[in-house]
């Protein structure tokens, strides 16, 4: 038995079997528990993806491999769901939760912070195949998905960007006591040194968001004691990063050098370019809106509208405050030949006019130097420890 007590320490965009009724739900864990599981898998496995499936349809259900052997049950304390306006007042956070905040309003209801909860995991023994793995086995990959899940993530909408961030504040196998909740910033660094140090990390660039020798992991320089002002705080620091070829924000990415990126796209409105901003590393779609010529531009891949962005951020709660947590996990950005396509955009989204088909800078896309640079300014590196590289 597995037993994870959590706590969500940020609003949660999660819905319920009416998805206007925000709800914390077992399908929306598991959901999450999987891509945990799998970005360890792919160390786990060597980078055999043929082998991470199997093993993940045997452990989490699929149609080849039948039901889940992964059992759970949630206990909860009542959560209110809320529908505040204080997003309005908050620039970082309207920023970071884009979609579910548009412009200061919100367009869906959340879980009000702090939702506490236990998660009770029971492993299903296998019958008759001698390949399956054993109730142990599974028992700890799952706990180090677990704790994977606290120290990186969230659950619900916006979680790669801090909502709903999922603290684990004590879990238990068998009852014996695995982990409990970091107290402070030194030992949070200590609990993310020993989860990755202790995965052998494959080498190699992951086919999807994964742990592996290119990871990297830093903390916020300033600790807040509200998760909100904390969130808003970062949000706000990656936005003025973002943005700083509009002006100079003395001390706040004043030197990211993105001028060229919207030299550019103002280029690409009228003609043919040869390549693409630096700046759609953050994830795809990439958009401009000039508002003084009243034109839009837009950037994605060609076959692929969407890709999520490789930097997490997680809201970790210490002893009276929160530390941000901001994991940087590399992956194929697209497949290979994909193109990367600028167009103008009409009002309703549709792309117009003049069409520029540019291939991926594929060494940029590994090194992601454009947000290492972001968070080398606004985080201090808790892994991989430079002095032992």
């Amino acid at each position: 038995m597995i037993e994870a007590r959590f706590c969500i320490v940020t609003p949660l965009f999660m819905g319920g079997a009416n998805p206007e009724n925000p709800e914390l739900r077992i399908p929306g864990i598991k959901g999450a528990l999987r891509f945990w599981w799998r970005a360890l898998a792919w160390s786990w496995c060597k980078g055999d993806l043929s082998k991470i499936r199997d093993l993940e349809g045997r452990i989490f259900g699929s149609t080849e491999q039948g039901q889940s052997r992964v059992i759970m049950e949630l206990a909860r304390e009542r959560a209110k769901p809320a529908n505040e306006k204080f997003f309005e007042e908050r620039q970082g956070l309207m920023y970071l939760g884009y979609g579910p905040i548009d412009k200061g309003k919100l367009t869906r209801e959340y879980l009000e912070h702090p939702v506490d909860a236990t998660l009770r995991i029971r492993i299903r023994p296998e019958s008759g195949d001698g390949d399956a793995p054993g109730e142990s086995v599974i028992a700890a990959q799952i706990s180090r998905a677990l704790i994977a899940m606290g120290l990186f993530g969230g659950l619900g909408a916006r979680s790669r960007r801090g909502f709903g961030s999922f603290n684990l504040t004590e879990l238990n196998v068998n009852g014996e006591k695995k982990i409990s909740c970091p107290t402070g910033k030194e030992q949070l660094g200590k609990e993310i040194k020993g989860l990755l140090e202790g995965l052998d990390l494959y080498k190699g660039l992951p086919e999807y968001t994964a742990f592996s020798s290119n990871t990297a992991v830093y903390i916020y320089k300033n600790n807040k004691k509200d998760p909100l002002d904390l969130l808003d705080d970062v949000g706000r620091r990656m936005q003025e990063y973002r943005l700083a070829s509009r002006k100079n924000v003395k001390g706040r990415g004043s030197s990211s050098g993105f001028r060229e990126d919207t030299n550019l796209a103002k280029e690409a409105l009228k003609n043919t370019v040869n390549k693409h901003p630096r700046r759609l590393f953050f994830g795809l779609p990439h958009n401009y809106f000039f508002k003084n010529l009243g034109q839009s531009l837009g950037v994605k891949g060609e076959n692929h509208d969407r890709r999520a962005s490789p930097l997490l951020i997680h809201v970790q709660k210490l002893n009276g405050e929160y530390a941000a947590v901001a994991a940087l996990l590399p992956a194929r950005f697209l497949p290979v030949e994909e193109k990367i396509v600028l167009a103008p955009m009409k009002n309703n989204g549709e792309q117009s006019g003049v069409k520029s088909r540019v291939p991926l800078d594929s060494a940029e896309a590994e090194r992601l130097e454009v947000i290492r640079k972001f968070l080398e300014s606004n985080f201090e590196k808790v892994y991989p420890d430079e002095r032992e590289q």
